[in-house]
């Protein structure tokens, strides 16, 4: 399974979103509930297929330092919650415009590390906040 970038950002703006001090709650193989991530019923995927690819995403977002991750028992949801770093990467790539830039360049290079994605994305930032602001950054 390969890295997804914008479902990467997608969910770490769902995460950051919810209200409960838990974190967001995902049920695994509940195709009702994965509504609550944003994911619409028609068309909609397997959900043991969805249920993977989420996994995979959340557990690259873990790896990273962006996410924790718990599970509060057998057959109950799991609780991703956004960390501080995963708030900085946030930050750094909410923008779309900013995000279409960077992707864009990452594109071009032919791929790059989370880390590299946000330092590009922080240069687009700043270029962006010194032409609104007219100041040098």
């Amino acid at each position: 399974m390969k890295r997804d970038l914008d479902e990467i950002r997608r969910l770490l703006l769902v995460v950051e979103a919810c209200d409960d001090p838990r974190g967001k709650a995902f049920f695994w193989k509940d195709e009702k509930k994965l509504g609550n991530w944003g994911f619409k019923a028609d068309p909609f995927p397997q959900a043991d297929e969805l249920n993977a690819h989420l996994d995979y995403q959340i557990g690259l977002l873990e790896q990273a330092g962006f996410v924790t991750r718990r599970a509060v028992g057998a057959n109950a949801p799991n609780f991703v919650e956004i960390t501080y770093k995963g708030h900085d990467y946030l930050d750094a790539i909410r923008s779309d415009t900013v995000w279409d830039k960077t992707t864009a360049g990452v594109a071009k290079v032919g791929g790059m590390s989370l880390d590299m994605i946000k330092e590009l994305a922080i240069a687009y930032m700043k270029q962006e906040a010194a032409e609104k602001l007219g100041i040098k950054l």
